[in-house]
């Protein structure tokens, strides 16, 4: 679900149980609101959350020649030590609206994400960047199909479980990153350990941790 509010709503969340409860994987945005807190159904702790992520060199012009690397946390020509950041705009935690650490589930790609959209500034394209936690969302939920399509019988939490532990595999550090943004010109973005989830969530780590853990969190946990 592309979509959030500023407050949760009982009769929202009661659908979302009853659709996890038929199996249904419930996947939603964290928002893009930053600091002042996650919106809901992202915020619901059984909802699967998204915070979304860029590269560093995405608009450096020689990187569109090339392709995004597959080691993420090697160097880029910024002096970066990671090629990945959490954009100012992820909405994440805040403890003020009662929102825990771990409502935040994982971070994938959200910033200038091309995809089919009448802008005003190419209309005529029909293809533009749009940024946002909307834009992770579908990222997290093609991943989700990808480990349901080796495992079916996986419901919400086994399923929340495999992708949080393949984030972890890549967690995005805490020391923030120079980037250069079209509207913002050379700017260093900032975070803090608990504003990407478990880490940054790639389709590679997800089948491993589904094809290691996934038969044996059928056993453990209810389907």
């Amino acid at each position: 679900m592309s979509l959030g509010g500023p407050s949760p709503s009982p009769m929202i969340e009661e659908a979302i149980d009853y659709a996890i409860s038929k199996g249904v994987i419930v996947v939603a945005s964290a928002g893009n609101e930053g600091y002042a807190g996650m919106g809901w159904p992202g915020a619901y702790p059984q909802v699967i959350s998204c915070a979304m992520a860029a590269w560093t060199e995405q608009f450096v012009w020689s990187s569109w020649l090339d392709d995004v690397p597959e080691k993420l946390n090697t160097p880029d020509s910024w002096g970066n030590n990671w090629q990945v950041y959490l954009d100012d705009i992820s909405s994440r935690p805040n403890k003020d609206l009662g929102q825990k650490s771990h409502h935040l589930d994982v971070t994938t790609p959200g910033s200038a994400i091309v995809g089919p959209y009448k802008s005003a500034f190419a209309y005529n394209l029909g293809y533009y960047y749009l940024w946002g936690t909307s834009m992770s969302a579908p990222h997290v939920s093609g991943i989700a199909a990808l480990v349901l399509q080796l495992h079916p019988s996986l419901m919400q939490l086994a399923t929340e479980t495999i992708l949080k532990n393949a984030a972890a595999r890549l967690p995005i550090p805490s020391d923030g990153s120079w980037v250069y943004d079209p509207w913002y010109g050379v700017y260093h973005f900032e975070w803090f350990g608990n504003d990407w989830g478990r880490g940054f969530l790639q389709a590679d780590n997800a089948m491993k941790v589904a094809r290691v853990r996934g038969s044996a969190l059928l056993k453990k946990l209810p389907i």
